[in-house]
């Protein structure tokens, strides 16, 4: 689904070091039925090290479950009921009543005794060497936040140098140890976008002027990105696709994203421009309100460890029968996003109004538009991107209802012309502004890459014709191809014919969103088109 350390982004809340001892914690309310990762040390081979985990002044249950320690090909498991290796003071209770641990159960402190339980994990390492730290537990509502771990390691870690241009909190750190970086305030005009690591990787808080993470085992130079204030920018969603980074998005609603429409149209497009980088995950619920999506959260949305979600209930919360208020919803949705934050923080986090209704065979929703400003005051209050398909739907229901009712199979939801017509295109131009793959890492501005065509779609939307021009190409070999979005490619056309103004005539092709990519030499960029009949 993803690669690993993308989900592990450290557990650092905060550390301090004495001898070769970290002291860290851990908030075991969150981010269960995983490997979370403390940090990479270094260990002699044997049983010099350990991990500990302790309930001293802790605010719920402490959970012990196992403990991983990983190098290259190497992964020791130490669990809870080994024999060995594992040493227990105080009266734990074990249990297997919530689902994702090592072996036959885990242990709790039966939130009990604080300050005088504790479990020593002590592994047999076959080699010397650094060594990253991951410890387990199931989480839930009563877990204790923060929860105190204490890691033996045989050696002070080396130091690592940290770069930050654009920003502060340059200096040489220990491996683990927590460090913040504060970008400078942008310059009149410019508004801070994201982090960029030297090497593309992705490091915790990476999208928030400040950013707080343990420093890696490597050195690391970190760039505050800034761009046009002016300008929608892409969403870091499409900027880690672009960056090639695995990305895993659940989708979050009602039967309009049960019906999977859309989804099968992203996956489509971006297969085309990402292929094999992005998993989307349809948690949609038919008939469902925000009630029902806060009940379900975990297992629907929380397991999955989306980098990004997308959250659509409002239309539903707006139904006559379901008697909830504006304000009840707006709480819902500030829930849901608090919750999904809480277990990673860099998540992304898309509210989406959808379409108008006209459909007497179900229940009024008379104050529609009412919820759907609910969405939009939440977005501008916690600065998320709202994808606002509402606001292109609406004209065409003041102005055409029979061009609605033949988006749509009841006047409620949105058929697959619909989709592919309105809420597909206004989901991709809200990801991605730029409508385009860039290939600088260095500038968010296509005007400032060297060597990258402009790109002319006119008209869009179509019927039945459209023309490409191309300008400022130099000499460099292209190939354009068309694709529908099922991947399938149905033009293309050679070097000869698209230096210059290309027309593809569409007369046979059924009305639908169309993806054109160009490659130009090793780069790509794509368009999307829109057939209108």
């Amino acid at each position: 689904m993803k690669s690993f350390a993308l989900i592990v982004l450290f557990f650092c809340l905060s550390a301090s070091f004495a001898a070769d001892t970290l002291t860290t914690s851990v908030n075991q309310q969150a981010n269960g039925g995983q490997w979370n990762s403390l940090g990479v040390f270094y260990f002699d081979a044997g049983d010099a090290g350990s991990l500990t985990v302790r309930n001293d002044a802790t605010n719920g249950y402490v959970i012990v479950d196992a403990v991983m320690f990983r190098k290259d090909t190497v992964q020791q498991i130490v669990d809870n009921t080994d024999p060995s290796g594992v040493s227990i003071t105080g009266t734990w209770t074990s249990s297997s009543s919530t689902p994702g641990f090592i072996g036959t159960n885990y242990i709790h402190d039966n939130n009990a005794d604080k300050g005088a339980m504790r479990v020593r994990f002590v592994p047999f390492l076959p080699d010397t060497g650094h060594y990253e730290v991951l410890l387990r537990w199931t989480d839930g509502g009563n877990r204790a936040s923060i929860v105190p771990v204490d890691i033996i390691y045989n050696a002070p870690s080396a130091r690592y140098p940290l770069t930050v241009i654009n920003g502060n909190g340059s200096g040489s750190y220990i491996c683990g140890q927590a460090v913040s970086i504060i970008a400078n305030v942008p310059d009149a005009g410019k508004v801070f976008y994201r982090w960029m690591a030297h090497d593309s990787s992705l490091f915790r808080g990476y999208g928030k002027v400040t950013a707080s993470f343990p420093m890696p085992g490597h050195s690391l130079t970190a760039t505050a990105m800034y761009a046009d204030s002016d300008v929608p920018v892409t969403s870091l969603l499409i900027g880690n696709l672009k960056l090639g980074h695995a990305q895993t998005m659940v989708t979050y609603g009602t039967s309009i994203t049960a019906g999977g429409i859309y989804q099968h149209q992203l996956d489509s497009i971006c297969a085309i421009q990402y292929p094999g980088h992005l998993t989307i995950v349809n948690s949609g619920g038919s008939g469902m309100n925000s009630r029902w999506g806060i009940t379900n959260l975990d297992n629907y949305v929380l397991a999955c460890h989306p980098d990004a979600v997308f959250i659509e209930f409002a239309i539903n919360d707006a139904a006559h029968t379901i008697v909830m208020s504006v304000d009840s919803s707006k709480i819902n949705l500030n829930t849901m996003i608090d919750r999904i934050l809480a277990g990673n923080p860099d998540c992304q986090i898309f509210p989406m109004t959808m379409n108008p209704v006209n459909a007497p065979g179900f229940s009024p929703r008379d104050s529609l538009e009412d919820y759907y400003e609910g969405y939009r005051d939440v977005a501008a209050q916690r600065g998320l991107l709202l994808i606002d398909n509402y606001a292109v739907w609406k004209p065409i229901f003041d102005n055409d209802m029979d061009l609605f009712l033949s988006y749509t199979a009841d006047g409620l939801h949105p058929n697959a012309l619909g989709i592919s017509t309105i809420v597909t295109p206004t989901i991709m131009k809200a990801l991605d502004p730029s409508d385009t793959l860039t290939t600088s890492t260095n500038s968010l501005s296509q005007s400032e890459s060297v060597g990258i065509p402009e790109i002319t779609v006119r008209p869009n939307p179509f019927n039945p014709r459209v023309t490409i021009r191309l300008s400022n190409a130099g000499n460099a070999p292209f190939r354009l191809v068309v694709y529908d979005l099922t991947g399938h490619c149905l033009a293309t056309l050679s070097d000869a014919v698209i230096r210059g103004t290309i027309v593809w005539d569409a007369r046979d092709r059924i009305s639908g969103l169309y993806i054109v990519r160009i490659t130009v030499g090793h780069k790509v960029f794509s368009r999307k088109i829109m057939l209108v009949k």
